[in-house]
C-alpha cells in the first residue's frame, strides 16, 4: 500500500462537512456513488518520488518509482446505502534510481533503508484481500478484518529470507502495523470513492474536511479544502488542497516508520490533488496528487536534510 513517503493518502479524509456552496440557475441533483448492482473496479496507480538528500556540502538525487494494481469487488448496497467490498492487491513493483551507488551510512545507504521495508511488505501482501463497506457518499468504513490481514502478511514474511537489517528486529512488525492500519487503508480506497457531501456538485461548490489520523502515540490533525473546478456531462473535476498539518506529530510518524533512534523533523510545504468523477457512476476515474515536504534527520549520527516531492497518478475502471 503506502510507505510513509507516500504521505498524501493521509489527506484523503473521512466524510466532510459542508462549509459553503455555489449558486445555480438550475436544480442539479447530488452525485452519489452508484451501488445498485455488483461491480468490479480496478485501480492502477503509479507513484514517483523525487528526493534530494543533502549530507554536509554534498547533495544526491534519488528517484523512487512504484506501480501497483488492486481491485474492488463491490456488492449491491443495502437499504441504508452501504455496500460490502473486497479489495485484493494484484500487483506491486518498485524501482529506484539513485546517485548513492556505493555510498554507505552505518552500513546501508539511506535510500535502500527507506525502500526495503516497503518492498518486503508489499511482496508479502500480494494476492491477499480485506473487506470493508463503501457508502453512496464515498465514505469507507467497516474495515474489521485488517488485523487478520496484518497477521497473514507477517506469516508470509516469516517464509521469506529477509535482509540482515530486518531480521531479529521489530522493524517489519511496526511497519506492517503502520502501512496496513485503518487510516492508511481507508485513505487508499477513498482515493477512488472520494467522500463528499450529498449535495449537488455544481461548479464553485466548496466543502472542507478535518481529520485526526492515529499512528501509535502520534496524532496527526489535518484540514483539507475541496472545490468543484468544473462540471461537464462527462466529468466533474474536484480540486483538493491541504491547508494545515501538525508538523510536530508528523515528525513522530516518520520516525516510527523509518525505525530511527535519532531525531526526525518534518516540515510541510504543500499538498494538493485533482480528481475526475464520472457523473453517471459517482466513481473517480483518474486522479493526480502531489506532495512536497522536507525532513531534517539524524541517521547513525549523520545530519541530513531530505527534500521530497511526491507525484501520484491513478486510473480506475470497471472490469
Amino acid at each position: 500500500m503506502r510507505s510513509v513517503p507516500r504521505f498524501l493518502c493521509l489527506f484523503v479524509l473521512p466524510f466532510p462537512f459542508v462549509t459553503g456552496c455555489s449558486d445555480s440557475s438550475v436544480d442539479p441533483e447530488p452525485t452519489p456513488i452508484q451501488l445498485d448492482n455488483p461491480q468490479r473496479r480496478a485501480v492502477i496507480q503509479k507513484t514517483t518520488t523525487n528526493q534530494t538528500l543533502k549530507i554536509g556540502g554534498d547533495a544526491v538525487v534519488q528517484v523512487f518509482g512504484e506501480d501497483m494494481r488492486y481491485t474492488l469487488d463491490i456488492d449491491t448496497a443495502d437499504a441504508n446505502g452501504n455496500a460490502t467490498f473486497t479489495s485484493t492487491l494484484d500487483f506491486a513493483s518498485f524501482e529506484m534510481d539513485s546517485d548513492l551507488a556505493g555510498t554507505r551510512t552505518g552500513g546501508m545507504d539511506p535510500a535502500t533503508m527507506m525502500m526495503r521495508p516497503t518492498n518486503e511488505a508489499m511482496r508479502a501482501a500480494r494476492g491477499l484481500s480485506f473487506s470493508g463497506m463503501v457508502s453512496t457518499n464515498g465514505d469507507i468504513h467497516g474495515l474489521d478484518d485488517l488485523g487478520e490481514l496484518r497477521t497473514q502478511i507477517l506469516k508470509n514474511l516469516e517464509k521469506r529470507t529477509l535482509p540482515p537489517e530486518l531480521t531479529g528486529t521489530t522493524v517489519m512488525e511496526e511497519f506492517v502495523e503502520l502501512e496496513f492500519g485503518q487510516d492508511r487503508i481507508s485513505a487508499l480506497i477513498e482515493q477512488v470513492s472520494l467522500p463528499r457531501p450529498l449535495e449537488p456538485l455544481t461548479e464553485g461548490f466548496t466543502w472542507s474536511a478535518r481529520s485526526t489520523s492515529s499512528f501509535g502515540a502520534a496524532q496527526l490533525p489535518t484540514q483539507t479544502n475541496f472545490t468543484i473546478a468544473s462540471v461537464t456531462p462527462d466529468e466533474i473535476v474536484v480540486r483538493e488542497k491541504v491547508e494545515s498539518v501538525d508538523d510536530t506529530n508528523a515528525s513522530e510518524v516518520f520516525r516510527r516508520a523509518m525505525s530511527l533512534d535519532g531525531s526526525v523533523e518534518f516540515v510541510f510545504n504543500r499538498a494538493s490533488a485533482t480528481y475526475h468523477i464520472n457523473p453517471e457512476t459517482g466513481w473517480v476515474t483518474r486522479y493526480t496528487q502531489t506532495l512536497a515536504f522536507n525532513l531534517n534527520l539524524d541517521l547513525y549520527g549523520v545530519a541530513m536534510n531530505v527534500i521530497m516531492k511526491v507525484t501520484r497518478n491513478g486510473e480506475t475502471y470497471t472490469e
